[in-house]
């Protein structure tokens, strides 16, 4: 669970020792600027007038007290508690990040771009187990992957040029780039390496 998470950041950063932070070395001296704790769905808050974060706080902070010595803990900046996305949360950033490339390709290429509901739908699908656990960050990778990747080849091969609206979408795994006219290229998309 957590705690197992926290240990494991804690061993790597202390250069070994137990849970409890023996082992600690004095050369040591960069703090920890930021560390996440993840799997917080498994305690459930009392109050639904707060939010999980708020009730969760007191919790992973008196679990960390118990688990680990203070100078490990004041090495740490902060202690950020956060839930899980949820799908439309991540469906929103999903659409905002797609709104920003279509925006950057009006501005640098005065190309005008759309994007079908499927391809929305296929970004958060590929993304939504591994959100869970680390935040938009996948997310992201996936719109890189799906759209920008694709959406490059297309500038450079000459398909898409300034002046052109197309729209976005999904064929069998590719993404299909369709100009205003009605011709249509499909792009493959590489698979996730991590």
């Amino acid at each position: 669970g957590g705690i197992a998470a926290i240990q494991a950041m804690a061993a790597d950063f202390l250069g070994g020792g137990d849970k409890k932070g023996e082992g600690l070395k004095e050369s040591v001296k960069e703090p920890v600027k930021e560390a996440e704790f993840v799997e917080t769905q498994a305690v459930s808050p009392s109050s639904t007038s707060s939010s999980p974060q708020s009730t969760l706080r007191p919790i992973v902070v008196k679990a960390l007290e118990e688990e680990f010595k203070p100078e490990f803990l004041n090495r740490l900046d902060e202690i950020v508690v956060f839930t899980p996305l949820s799908r439309s949360e991540l469906t929103a950033i999903a659409t905002n990040l797609l709104t920003s490339i279509a925006a950057a390709a009006e501005k640098e290429k005065k190309v005008t771009l759309t994007f079908k509901d499927d391809l929305v739908t296929s970004i958060v699908d590929e993304s939504e187990i591994k959100s869970r656990r680390y935040g938009a960050r996948p997310l992201k990778r996936t719109v890189l992957r799906y759209v920008e990747d694709g959406l490059s080849d297309a500038l450079v091969s000459g398909f898409l040029k300034s002046g052109n609206s197309a729209s976005l979408g999904i064929v069998d795994d590719h993404l299909c780039v369709q100009r205003e006219g009605g011709e249509m290229e499909l792009y493959m998309i590489q698979p996730d390496q991590r």
